[in-house]
């Protein structure tokens, strides 16, 4: 005979490790925004974008909408200016999670795949180039010559 009570007591057990999961990779995430402020000294806000709303009704035969990935986002802290720094989707389960930027796809199946990932990504050539728009915009906005004309600032 089928034990359906067993079953709804495993799936109760599979709902809380993946809400542990999903916290320990929000939890990452957090890590990720705090220490993004702190290495640009608060010129970049760092922030994650929920995925656009896909439920909206549909008409008959019309295809699904392309998976939803949320973004963590990069912004000037000065002004509007911001970029995506990377997409990502976290599986049912929480891992593994899908980290996506231009040319790259990568699956974290734990902790420490997620946080080398991320550190991957940021010391690539596509968040270099992310952060240098924003801080050298960030450094041109904030210095002024004696005259109080603006002066290019090279790092």
């Amino acid at each position: 005979m089928v034990d359906f009570a067993k079953a709804i007591e495993a799936g109760m057990q599979a709902h809380e490790e993946a809400m542990l999961a999903r916290k320990e990779i929000r939890g990452v995430f957090q890590d990720l925004i705090d220490q993004t402020s702190a290495a640009t000294h608060g010129s970049v806000r760092t922030f994650v974008r929920p995925p656009p709303d896909s439920s909206e009704p549909r008409r008959v035969g019309t295809p699904p909408p392309p998976e939803s990935y949320e973004s963590v986002v990069v912004q000037r802290a000065s002004t509007e200016q911001r970029h995506v720094l990377f997409e990502f989707r976290l599986s049912e389960k929480g891992y593994p999670v899908r980290l996506r930027y231009p040319r790259n796809e990568v699956g974290c199946y734990s902790r420490e795949d997620l946080e080398a990932a991320l550190q991957n990504l940021l010391a690539s050539p596509h968040a270099g180039a992310i952060f240098r728009r924003l801080l050298d915009d960030s450094l041109e906005s904030s210095v002024e010559g004696e005259s109080g004309t603006r002066v290019s600032v090279s790092p």
